[in-house]
């Protein structure tokens, strides 16, 4: 960057301010370059595990990871861990936090407001004004947790207030086999994060036949070798090299959802390539597109697969929304990787509400077991006095911020 981003305190006192649209950034590549850098910053567990894995898989992009818990930290490939100090007012002193902020997403912003920020702030500042090479933003975080779903769409809307960068989060679903707190901060994260307008990306940690272990690994490496496709480290250079700079510029900051998916298989013959890219999306954990605004589609491979792919997309648009922008990158190569990338895309509404049916029916669990202890009491009374009938607990809204101190998740 030829200027230096500075903060002043009074745009730091505003951090939280709704934005009114996309912040705009100059593209000063040149026709041959083909490589998009990002600089990463991953908060909560999950996301500085994804932050990591990326900073493995693609050496040249810095890494930040922001976590309130000191857990496993040093295991990270990173350019920097950030732990912030948390305020214990009764002995008037700053210590680290020891078990970070568990799923209480209130408590999470509320250690970032008061001054994390400012850390992230400024290491950020000074990767960006030392390299010149990085174009975007990227957040990674799981949405269900605390530090990760509740600070990373605040991060996000900070960052794009106040440096003349794009921004995208890419967050992971919880399984629905989670409890109805992780249910609930997915929900929160996806609305705060449509409302800021920022430019996402979802994953999914939801596999039914997988252990944890095996879907979280999955998941990590989706996301890694999504980034590769988005920078362009896949692909070389080709006669359509605006595909790899402004026009790909113009697709991920397009407000609303990105889904990307790409693969080294080759297209089999007699196989379109529509229904090529409409099953790997559909075996994937990168959640599908719906209603795309934009895409770019990219074939890498050798002469006879170049000659006879139809680029046209009739059918995936038919699917998944006819885009109002498309690009096509074609490149000859003794290796085959056919990739897409969809822009624009509404919220993944069919998982939202799977994430609100999981919610209902744990409430509801609760709400059956709190009905049925009451019933067993309407005949009995506390033998050491007081009321001889419990209270039913009222249901929780969704609209509503979930007190989470006292639980144990």
């Amino acid at each position: 960057m030829a200027n230096e981003v500075k903060l002043s305190d009074k745009e730091i006192e505003t951090f939280v301010k709704k934005r009114d649209g996309v912040v705009a950034a100059s593209i000063t590549d040149g026709p041959d370059k083909k490589v998009r850098n990002f600089l990463v910053i991953g908060c909560g567990d999950g996301g500085c595990n994804i932050a990591s894995l990326i900073k493995t898989q693609i050496p040249m992009t810095k890494v930040i990871a922001y976590n309130t818990s000191e857990r496993a930290m040093n295991n990270l490939t990173t350019d920097i861990n950030i732990i912030p100090l948390k305020t214990d007012e009764e002995a008037g002193k700053d210590e680290k936090t020891e078990d970070g902020s568990g799923k209480d997403r209130g408590l999470s912003q509320s250690i970032f407001k008061r001054g994390s920020y400012r850390q992230v702030a400024n290491k950020a500042i000074e990767y960006i004004n030392a390299d010149n090479t990085i174009e975007y933003i990227l957040i990674t975080t799981t949405t269900g947790g605390g530090t990760g779903g509740g600070i990373s769409p605040m991060l996000a809307k900070f960052m794009a207030d106040n440096l003349p960068i794009p921004v995208i989060v890419l967050g992971v679903y919880p399984s629905l086999s989670e409890d109805a707190t992780a249910m609930y901060n997915a929900m929160a994260w996806q609305s705060e994060v449509e409302k800021y307008n920022i430019p996402y990306i979802i994953l999914d940690n939801n596999k039914s036949d997988s252990n944890p272990v095996t879907i979280h690994r999955i998941v990590n490496e989706l996301a890694a070798d999504t980034i590769k496709l988005l920078s362009g480290v896949l692909y070389g250079n080709t006669n359509i090299t605006a595909v790899d700079n402004q026009d790909m510029y113009t697709l991920l900051t397009m407000p609303g959802r990105i889904s990307a998916i790409g693969s080294a298989d080759k297209l089999p013959v007699g196989k379109s390539l529509d229904d090529y890219l409409i099953e790997h999306f559909t075996q994937s954990q990168m959640v599908a597109p719906v209603n795309l605004k934009g895409v770019a589609l990219f074939v890498k491979g050798p002469e006879d697969l170049i000659s006879r792919v139809d680029t046209s997309l009739t059918k995936f648009s038919a699917q998944y929304g006819v885009p109002a922008i498309q690009y096509v990158h074609l490149e000859e190569s003794k290796d085959t990787y056919i990739a897409v990338v969809c822009s624009g895309c509404g919220e993944a509404s069919d998982r939202l509400a799977m994430c609100k049916q999981r919610y209902d029916e744990v409430m509801d669990g609760v709400a059956e077991t709190q009905s049925s202890v009451d019933t067993l009491l309407q005949d009995m009374s506390s033998p050491i006095g007081g009321s001889n009938r419990a209270g039913k607990k009222p249901r929780i809204s969704l609209n509503t911020e979930l007190d989470l101190s006292a639980l144990n998740l």
